[in-house]
């Protein structure tokens, strides 16, 4: 796994490219709380949490805590854990001490236990990156206190994107309803470098659901949709996309509209989850 903590390590120093969800993040979260005012994963934290805030936390794939921090700052948690693979993003978030905030290092396919249980675990676009699974939900469901809940959002999409015909046909539906500046159809071959990069990007991420229930977890989906967005927003459209330009707005408005479409089609490519132990 260490072309993964090197990855991660990476990124966590360059930040992310502009992306799909962050300039979308609206509609998502709308999709999945039917409001825009709050963060759709705040939102789910004060809808399964009874009492704000949450007495403990642990994120998985935290990088240098910059979640957690913001948690404990906005006063959605008291304490906070964190587990990354990537050892200087941890390292880097270690050198800002903070009392209510743990960072260590962990490999999520060989977790080890912390010696407690936690309120809330959350993941954002963690689980779909571990190959072991199986191991990583029996750990987490023995991590979670009983009353507690478990929240994620993940690519639920094609391993290692192995997109079908009828998925990469939509997405170049998609990218047709842009202006010609910010279009470039879409070649799954282009994502050759970026999974040549992190062996585990996508390793098994259609089994993410079914794992959960069969460790011991009852599973709610929310689908939020991505499956044309995802790709047809890529480096072109971001390289030429001017929100001031009423036609660049105006087609992404439709094209949004067309993901909705396909959302409801077919099974959607990213999900929140939320999931406590059955009863």
């Amino acid at each position: 796994m260490h072309a993964t903590a090197d990855y991660w390590s990476a990124k966590a120093l360059t930040g992310y490219a502009p992306n799909w969800f962050s300039l979308c993040a609206d509609e998502i979260t709308w999709r999945v709380t039917g409001q825009t005012a709050l963060a759709a994963s705040r939102w789910l934290l004060q809808e399964n949490v009874p009492v704000l805030p949450a007495a403990s936390m642990l994120e998985l794939g935290c990088l240098s805590g910059a979640k957690l921090r913001s948690c404990l700052d906005e006063g959605w948690i008291s304490r906070g854990v964190g587990v990354d693979i990537a050892l200087d993003a941890i390292e880097r978030g270690r050198r800002i001490p903070r009392a209510a905030l743990d960072l260590r290092i962990m490999d999520l396919n060989q977790p080890v236990p912390l010696g407690e249980t936690f309120e809330v675990i959350y993941a954002n676009g963690v689980l779909h990156h571990i190959e072991n699974l199986e191991a990583c939900a029996d750990w987490m469901r023995e991590h979670l206190r009983k009353s507690g809940v478990l929240i994620a959002s993940e690519f639920t999409g094609p391993v290692r994107y192995r997109y079908s015909s009828h998925e990469i046909e939509a997405i170049n539906e998609g990218v047709a309803m842009l202006p010609e500046e910010l279009r470039k159809p879409f070649d799954p071959a282009s994502l050759k470098p970026k999974l040549d990069a992190d062996p585990s990007e996508s390793i098994r991420s259609r089994d993410i659901p079914d794992v959960l229930r069969a460790a011991g977890f009852d599973v709610s989906l929310i689908p939020y949709g991505g499956n044309v967005l995802q790709r047809a927003l890529g480096p072109a459209f971001f390289a030429k996309f001017s929100p001031m330009a009423n036609t660049h707005r105006d087609a992404l408005h439709r094209l949004i509209q067309f993901d909705a479409q396909i959302m409801r089609e077919a099974p959607s490519h990213h999900h929140f989850i939320v999931a406590r132990h059955r009863k």
